[in-house]
């Protein structure tokens, strides 16, 4: 369902709740007709909680990111640990931007594996 399609079932209802329906004449809903509708809508119009983000199952997450920097740290490696994150543009973990996440596993992986 497009937003579009979203947004215009949301003010066709909040018209017909004041009265100012720009639907052709329709007959008059009685008040539980009209508050099961809105309700409708409004649960259509929510995202489900349990809906994934949109991220992808192959994606690093901050977790695997850790991972990574605790494996360089273990092989003696933080010199090399932070100048990748420096490669990055970070000085942490933290201040590390998640679409980085993927490339700094990778790079981390091929030094450790270099070892």
């Amino acid at each position: 369902m497009s937003i579009e399609n979203t947004l215009e079932r949301i003010a066709v209802a909040l018209e017909t709740l004041a009265g100012k329906s720009t639907a052709p004449s329709q007959p008059k809903e009685d008040a539980k007709q009209t508050q099961a509708r809105v309700e409708k809508a409004a649960k259509l119009a929510k995202p489900a909680k349990d809906e994934p983000k949109e991220e992808t199952a192959d994606a690093p997450s901050e977790e695997a990111v850790g991972n990574a920097i605790a494996a360089m740290l273990s092989a003696n490696l933080k010199d090399a640990a932070i100048a990748l994150l420096g490669e990055f543009g970070a000085k942490s973990k933290s201040t590390l931007k998640p679409e980085n996440y993927a490339a700094f596993v990778a790079k981390a992986n091929e030094i450790l594996l270099g070892a």
